[in-house]
């Protein structure tokens, strides 16, 4: 170690500073240990040296400390140090035969030499007293302190702490130690992809000495309870195992203590052995009354099967699980799984009948029996889960924030998961199919007349593939316009019309509010729905852009209704709860519902048309809901509501088109799976309203719109008269 390693704290430095001073300045060329103070200070900082311990310093450091008197000890017990270095240090030969008048000084000369180096410093405990509870000061404090300038003297006596400011060179050892525990800290990242067998191993290894540890603390629990019982004693085997105070090579000394005396060796907080035993007689009937009140269990503890089921839990068993819920895809039809499946089946029913016959003698064994395999048969009638729901299992009762359209631009990954669902598009194709149909007859298809269709909110382009799919499918011609005013979507766009090589699509760069297209469109395509219909500012968006539609043109869609329900829903309020503030509990939120239920069946609650060729167009809404429920239905717990809508893309004599989320006519795609483009929307309750059996709810709902933003306010009457919620907007609202 370099003479920088050694901090100076004080002082005036000495000769031998300065040398070690010239010393860095040739670099270091000479052996460090031939300057005699820091050779007896390495020898001093290594492990034979006085005990040490590591402190906080100052309540910012880290620093490793000894005591004086355990300095003073080491050097009495080691002579032949003294002889090799006192002699250089302190200038003085050491005296013939020295007693031990003569070693504590040269011990003493030692130390301030070191001190007036910088090698060490003198600190201090931070508490004087004793910690709460305890009778005795600990032997090395964990928080230290500096003492001042004036008092950093090496005492006579020894007494005091010293901090080490010399660090000692590492060791090969050290480093060899050091890469090991990096060795170990890649082998433990990489443990996820080791064998089984490997894992198994390093499963029951922790198991063991968690068993150990739970062995020696419930033989201590007992050693001390017997103890106190019998003599009001703090009697304590392995009374440092807990203690995060000392070196863990010292965990097991000693073997045990009694913990109760005081600094002059006096027992202190002696119990009377009237208490102890009233106290020990109250504790005994409590067990015993737990003990009469607890279940009768007269099944044995299967070893095998907890041992199983440990591995279970870990994903350990070398055996693949044969209950539905795995993500592997299996083929109902194929021959292997048809034989697996009927064998399995045989084989469960086979020894279900030896352990009926072994039981025969038990009330209710064969009942239990026949429910348990009558379980196991359709858990395993269970279909796999699909692609789609195992996207979605992510997004099950999980709270989102409605989308800001017209404030925010969407990410591109927002756009693809969209974009996945093909049942939405499909829907938007047989619209615009039906109603290209109804516009343009054969005899003008055949002529070459061509309709204008307009694509506001483009995106990336799926409405446009979708209604140039259903051109070609009905034989019309279309000049298709795409608005979008999301730059990074604009350019997209460009490049699939470029690549696509669709020379009737302009792209139009802009908010469809202020987009000035080159003429008015016959059709008018948009996809701005949320999920209550209304909530991304869907009617503001559409008249808005209504002017570039001709006075008989068609908007796609052509209507849209919100419903809403009571629902009872737990996790979700709680959810919403935790973030521990009124925002979040008068926030909409976008979920998937999963752990919920309906208290009734959604209501209608708004509808907009399109086109509105209304004189004053207002999209402020107001609707006062009531749900009457049977009354024979189950008393329940009201935390919200859910929102759902259905859209009317286009009805006329081609067909009559709906996209929908609202339950009884959910929008399914070719394959029978789901739409899953919008979830419910989720608007939480200040406080959870009881809902007893039979009995009615009411609600009002209103949407607000202002010079810049929109808003929905909601509150319950019945049964119970609650706060209106998101008062003005406070809490949430979607920016114009």
């Amino acid at each position: 170690m370099s003479s920088a390693a050694v901090k100076s704290t004080g002082g005036t430095p000495g000769k031998d500073k300065q040398a070690a001073g010239k010393d860095k300045k040739r670099g270091d060329k000479q052996d460090p240990l031939h300057d005699p103070v820091r050779a007896i200070a390495y020898h001093l900082r290594g492990s034979k040296g006085p005990e040490s311990r590591n402190a906080r310093l100052d309540d910012y450091q880290r620093i490793d400390y000894f005591r004086g008197k355990d300095l003073f000890r080491l050097l009495r017990k080691n002579p032949d140090l003294l002889d090799e270095y006192a002699p250089s240090i302190t200038g003085k030969p050491t005296p013939a035969n020295p007693g031990i008048k003569e070693r504590d000084v040269q011990i003493a000369e030692i130390g301030e030499r070191l001190m007036r180096d910088g090698y060490f410093v003198r600190i201090d405990r931070v508490y004087e007293d004793p910690r709460p509870g305890r009778t005795r000061r600990v032997k090395f404090p964990k928080f230290m302190q500096t003492l001042p300038r004036q008092m950093q003297k090496f005492t006579d006596d020894g007494e005091g702490f010293y901090g080490w400011r010399y660090e000692r060179p590492m060791s090969w050892t050290s480093i060899l130690l050091s890469c090991l525990a990096a060795f170990a800290i890649v082998l433990m990242c990489l443990f996820p992809l080791a064998p089984i067998w490997m894992k198994k191993m390093v499963l029951y290894a922790c198991l063991s000495i968690l068993g150990l540890f739970f062995v020696v603390f419930v033989v201590r629990t007992v050693v001390f309870a017997v103890v106190w019982l019998l003599t009001g004693r703090h009697f304590w085997i392995l009374p440092n195992i807990t203690s995060d105070e000392i070196p863990i090579d010292e965990v097991f000394s000693p073997m045990w203590e009694f913990d109760d005396l005081d600094a002059a060796g006096n027992v202190v907080g002696r119990i009377g052995a009237v208490k102890r035993i009233g106290l020990a007689g109250a504790l005994t009937a409590v067990l015993v009354g737990l003990y009469k009140i607890a279940p009768e269990n007269t099944k044995a503890i299967n070893i095998h099967k907890a041992h199983d089921s440990i591995l279970d839990l870990f994903d350990l068993n070398d055996v693949p699980k044969g209950i539905a819920g795995s993500v592997g895809k299996v083929d109902p039809q194929d021959p292997a799984h048809i034989a697996k499946m009927d064998r399995m089946r045989r084989e469960g029913r086979e020894a279900a009948a030896q352990a009926a016959a072994r039981n025969e003698g038990r009330d209710g064994w064969n009942s239990t029996r026949r429910r348990w395999e009558y379980l196991v048969y359709l858990f395993r009638k269970i279909p796999d889960a699909t692609e789609q729901e195992l996207v979605e299992a992510g997004y099950r009762d999980y709270l989102q924030a409605p989308l800001q359209p017209l404030m925010d631009n969407l990410e591109s990954a927002t756009y693809e998961t969209f974009e996945k669902d093909a049942s939405k598009y499909t829907c938007y194709e047989e619209a615009v199919l039906a109603c290209l149909k109804d516009r343009v007859s054969d005899d003008d298809a055949a002529a070459g007349k061509e309709t204008v269709l307009m694509v506001v909110g483009a995106g990336r382009g799926p409405l446009v593939r979708a209604s140039l799919r259903a051109s070609a499918r009905c034989g019309r011609r279309l000049r298709v316009y795409a608005v979008e005013k999301n730059p990074n979507a604009v350019i997209t766009l460009q490049s699939l019309v470029a690549a696509e090589g669709w020379s009737n699509v302009s792209v139009i760069g802009g908010d469809m509010r202020s987009a000035d297209p080159p003429e008015k469109a016959d059709v008018l395509v948009s996809e701005l729905l949320g999920s209550f219909g209304d909530n991304e500012l869907s009617p503001e968006c559409l008249d808005g852009a209504q002017r570039f539609l001709k006075d008989d043109g068609v908007s796609i869609p052509q209507a849209y209704t919100s419903y809403l329900a009571p629902v009872t829903c737990a996790k979700l309020w709680n959810d919403a709860k935790a973030y521990g503030d009124l925002a979040h509990m008068e926030t909409p939120y976008v979920v998937k519902l999963h752990r919920c239920a309906l208290i009734s069946d959604p209501a209608e609650v708004f509808t907009f048309e399109h086109p509105n060729r209304a004189d004053v167009v207002d999209n402020s809404r107001y609707a006062k809901l009531r749900w009457r429920r049977d009354p024979g239905s189950h008393a329940a717990t009201m935390h919200g509501f859910a929102g759902y809508f259905d859209a009317k893309l286009y009805e006329g004599p081609a067909g009559n088109v709906h996209c929908s989320i609202y339950p009884p006519t959910h929008t399914m795609g070719p394959g029978g799976e789901p739409m899953f483009s919008w979830f419910p929307i989720y608007f939480p309750l200040r406080y959870p309203v009881h809902v007893p059996a039979g009995c009615d709810v009411e609600a009002h709902m209103w949407r607000c719109v202002g010079p810049s933003k929109v808003w929905y306010e909601w509150s319950v009457t019945a049964p119970d008269v609650g706060p209106i919620h998101n008062v003005n907007g406070r809490s949430y609202w979607v920016g114009l």
